[in-house]
């Protein structure tokens, strides 16, 4: 009795992975990337930031701190910041266009914020993050020249806030 209901469940899962799988388009000549949307129509037409709620995160934080930090504050990720949460799954899917689409949706996002931010970074990176991270690249310096409150949160190796401060401006 247990044979045939391990083999329904195996046809179960095969079934719903293959049909997951070859849901999404494949890439190749016949089956055209879709169209990265500009900076000023994401803005437009398809996020919201709002006052004072920003996270920011960079570099190797974990998943279950990013969640912990943002239910015990109410701050919201730029995941949160989708009018329609399916938006962005054409984009992820497709690597041809997925760095180009990210890289407007940050700028976006830097754009979009009002008041204060929140950053999450290993305690043991400079407060500009790593050189080829998204926020050292396009979102902590766009924050700096509009005079945005940026707050660090330091977290340590095991995942845990260990401290904050404000970084900019200078002297907060």
């Amino acid at each position: 009795m247990r044979f045939p209901s391990f083999l329904a469940i195996f046809l179960l899962v095969v079934t719903v992975t293959f049909d997951a799988v070859f849901a999404l388009p494949f890439p190749n000549a016949s089956n055209p990337p879709p169209r990265v949307p500009s900076v000023e129509e994401l803005m437009e037409k398809h996020m919201i930031v709002r006052k004072d709620k920003a996270l920011f995160y960079t570099g190797a934080i974990p998943l279950a701190t990013r969640i912990a930090y943002q239910q015990a504050t109410g701050l919201e990720t730029m995941r949160d910041s989708w009018k329609e949460k399916s938006f962005i799954y054409p984009y992820r899917a497709d690597q041809r266009v997925k760095s180009p689409f990210f890289y407007n949706a940050s700028v976006a996002m830097a754009k979009m914020v009002t008041g204060k931010v929140h950053v999450l970074m290993p305690e043991d990176c400079p407060d500009s993050g790593r050189p080829t991270s998204a926020w050292h690249m396009y979102e902590w310096p766009y924050l700096q020249r509009e005079g945005i409150e940026v707050i660090r949160v330091n977290v340590d190796k095991s995942g845990r806030v260990v401290g904050m401060k404000t970084i900019w401006p200078k002297g907060r």
